[in-house]
């Protein structure tokens, strides 16, 4: 597919936290009553996973003063998902279930958006800025519309946004004008320069399964010369299947759904880079059985 076209499925999607978080792929519509039960369970359960996710959730304003609190969001929308199914079940006509199909698949989505988002806010907190010596300069570089602005820009003195589509980058913009110490910069990052040295932390999410073969190991390369000796990379791609757990068409999204883990383990290594840990987001396991959603912690050591 050529670049253009894929430019054009990221800005058609990334309008919001729900179509980056969720490819822009409608969910299948078979599935919504499943999905419902696992958020409702996950919001009760005392299983150690799904209670670990859940305090994310009320941690917020540690990491993001700006917006409002995830957990009464997710608590809410659970209600409203909860109350239209139960609605559609006792109708059972065929015209409702369509009629509330994209407000079923909005609800899922927004709640996958929230619950995942801060599953990597602990990550970053827990796992990664631990192992920084020092917190100056932060690059995310597939940042699209700014999710995580206002986290990094807590804890790094600066924070570089670096988006291929030119409107994405406009939007972070746009709704982050309280922050000073943010650069904005829409570029391809195959393109993108920086000083040997310079950067302390990479935070790549999904940014590798849009890359062929040749250009991932050329861009890890890069990002290692960026990097300070003892700074860490960060990467979450998608192995074998899309959030959901099937593989979309390239007019959904473009990725490149890579069969297995270890390819990616061995590009790390032979681009010279320490693999201090690495899992799935719990967030799809538990809501979409789908532990496909694999990340990375790595860190330069040479």
């Amino acid at each position: 597919m050529k670049e253009i076209n894929k430019q054009v499925i990221w800005e058609t999607k990334e309008k919001s936290d729900i179509d980056m978080t969720t490819t822009g792929t409608p969910l299948n519509v078979e599935n919504f009553g499943l999905y419902t039960d696992r958020i409702i369970e996950l919001l009760s359960s005392d299983d150690n996973i799904n209670s670990a996710l859940i305090k994310t959730l009320k941690q917020q304003e540690k990491w993001d003063k700006f917006n409002p609190s995830p957990y009464n969001e997710v608590m809410k929308l659970s209600k409203e998902l909860h109350q239209i199914l139960n609605n559609l079940k006792n109708t059972g006509v065929e015209i409702e279930i369509a009629k509330y199909r994209q407000a079923i698949d909005r609800i899922i989505k927004t709640i996958v958006t929230l619950v995942e988002k801060y599953e990597t806010l602990a990550l970053l907190d827990n796992k990664i800025l631990p192992l920084l010596k020092q917190r100056n300069v932060i690059v995310d570089v597939a940042s699209g519309i700014g999710r995580f602005i206002n986290y990094f820009s807590a804890h790094f003195d600066s924070v570089i946004q670096i988006d291929f589509s030119e409107g994405n980058i406009n939007k972070a913009k746009e709704s982050h004008k309280h922050l000073t110490h943010v650069e904005y910069l829409a570029q391809n990052i195959m393109l993108t320069s920086f000083n040997n040295g310079e950067i302390d932390l990479i935070f790549g999410n999904w940014i590798l399964q849009y890359l062929e073969d040749q250009e991932v190991e050329i861009l890890l390369g890069k990002i290692h010369n960026w990097l300070k000796k003892g700074s860490i990379a960060f990467f979450r791609e998608g192995i074998k299947t899309n959030f959901e757990g099937r593989v979309p068409s390239k007019s959904q999204n473009p990725a490149i759904f890579r069969n297995n883990a270890n390819l990616y383990n061995e590009w790390f290594l032979k681009a010279n880079f320490d693999i201090i840990d690495q899992g799935y987001i719990q967030t799809y396991k538990i809501i979409f059985n789908n532990p496909n959603q694999h990340y990375w912690i790595l860190k330069k050591t040479q």
